[in-house]
């Protein structure tokens, strides 16, 4: 006999067996039937009634409480744990045969080949097991994130009803690995949505502090990159609490960076400073240069912003000997913009230059290739070559950020080679690029 959690013989005595591993308000949540348990909850309250039942029935719950564990770990971006568990899962896989866990353990494996950056084949794990977290009719709709979450309120179907007959933890899961895919693939429109989607979910089943800080963390940067600030700040507000709360200080200081940058866009300078501040203390004591790297860049836009060009640049080349070679693409970037904006434009080619080299020394990686394409428009822009520099942007560059629904970038480009073209006496190209340019931008406006 394998036990459920809708069993109702044993759904009166759920609240004593929870009680020791969650708050009293979730307990009630949990024995109530208002709430879900996520995958962890499930495998704890399985070993606690596996006294009762049998070997079969304690293994999976074992198997249950390693899947929480791990997906844990990859979101407190413990590398090291995090492999020691995929290999403990993958070596308990043959011995289980639930259906809907393994499902969850496809799922959180997807995850982890995201946090290894092998987003190829965690897309591909997602789209082989839409069928199976949805079911047919809504894959059938072809949207790229199913909504049947949502269809007990087109059918009348009551949220209990819904609750009980759909996994709901396998939907959030689903948005929320998907939404990392795009936004690892520089899609942050279609990500942001995903994310949104699964912080709709959320509310449905308990989950730790530990993944909530991280949902509301990923909403919280791909929401700055969709300009809507607002939220921003309340979900960098909240992943701090919940990340410190679980002692997660890596990510406390993740989430500071966060709050650090949306202030920052907000002209919220001191507030920023002191996130940054708190983030650098933390890098400081984690003994962790690729954080330090990071907020350093992050004060040099700061100190830019503020017109501080000397402490901007000495922060920008502490970022750059701090970063690992693969995160110093962003450092030139700022650097390079920031020469630009003094039109110090012989001083410029040396770091296109040493920007190209890393670009070509790193090979082609999805994350890095805008930062290859800004740094590439500089190239042909110092060269002064303006053909070439239009012709690129216009060919390369736009359409790279329009497949993106990068709107910001559309717009910003878009205006600078259509005064471009105006000036070369080319008015239909203006034209045409300046309203591209109004019309991108528009679509962003309304979060700012």
């Amino acid at each position: 006999m394998v036990l459920k959690w809708s069993d109702q013989g044993y759904q009166k005595d759920v609240y004593d067996l929870v009680k020791d591993f969650c708050s009293s308000e979730d307990a009630h949540a949990l024995s109530e039937g208002t709430k879900r348990p996520d995958v962890y909850i499930y495998g704890k309250w399985l070993l606690q009634t596996s006294s009762q039942i049998d070997e079969y029935t304690w293994r999976l719950g074992q198997f249950a409480l390693m899947l929480g564990m791990w997906r844990d770990m990859i979101s407190s971006r413990d590398d090291d744990e995090a492999k020691r568990l995929y290999d403990e899962v993958a070596s308990m896989k043959d011995d289980i045969d639930d259906e809907r866990l393994l499902l969850i353990a496809d799922l959180i494996e997807a995850r982890y080949l995201l946090m290894l950056k092998e987003t190829d084949r965690a897309m591909a794990i997602l789209s082989d097991r839409e069928v199976d977290v949805f079911g047919e009719a809504a894959t059938q709709q072809g949207e790229v994130y199913p909504t049947v979450y949502r269809l007990h309120e087109a059918t009348g179907v009551g949220a209990d009803e819904f609750r009980s007959n759909v996994d709901v933890e396998a939907v959030y899961y689903f948005y929320k690995y998907r939404a990392l895919g795009y936004q690892l693939s520089n899609n942050f429109t279609l990500s942001y949505d995903g994310f949104l989607r699964a912080q709709d979910v959320s509310h449905l089943f308990l989950s730790s502090g530990v993944e909530k800080g991280d949902l509301n963390y990923s909403v919280g940067v791909t929401g700055m990159r969709n300009h809507d600030l607002v939220r921003c700040v309340e979900c960098g507000e909240v992943a701090v609490e919940l990340f410190r709360r679980a002692q997660v200080w890596r990510r406390v200081a993740d989430s500071y960076v966060l709050l650090g940058l949306v202030y920052k866009r907000l002209n919220r300078f001191l507030d920023a400073h002191r996130a940054f501040d708190w983030a650098r203390s933390s890098g400081e004591w984690l003994c962790d240069r690729d954080l330090l790297g990071r907020v350093f860049n992050n004060l040099g836009e700061l100190y830019e912003k503020m017109f501080n060009d000397d402490e901007a640049v000495r922060y920008y080349m502490k970022a750059f000997h701090f970063k690992r070679k693969q995160d110093r693409l962003v450092s030139v970037y700022s650097i390079l913009s920031l020469l630009r904006r003094q039109e110090e434009f012989a001083k410029m080619r040396p770091w296109v230059d040493v920007g190209l080299q890393l670009y070509a020394e790193l090979g082609e990686h999805d994350v890095l290739y805008p930062y290859y394409l800004h740094i590439k428009s500089y190239d042909y822009l110092i060269a002064g070559d303006e053909e070439v520099f239009v012709d690129f942007v216009a060919d390369v560059v736009i359409p790279y950020f329009e497949e993106k629904l990068d709107y910001y970038n559309v717009g910003v480009y878009a205006r600078v080679i259509g005064l471009r073209f105006m000036e070369m006496g080319d008015a239909e190209r203006g034209a045409r690029y300046l309203i591209l340019s109004q019309e991108s931008l528009d679509k962003v406006s309304h979060f700012r």
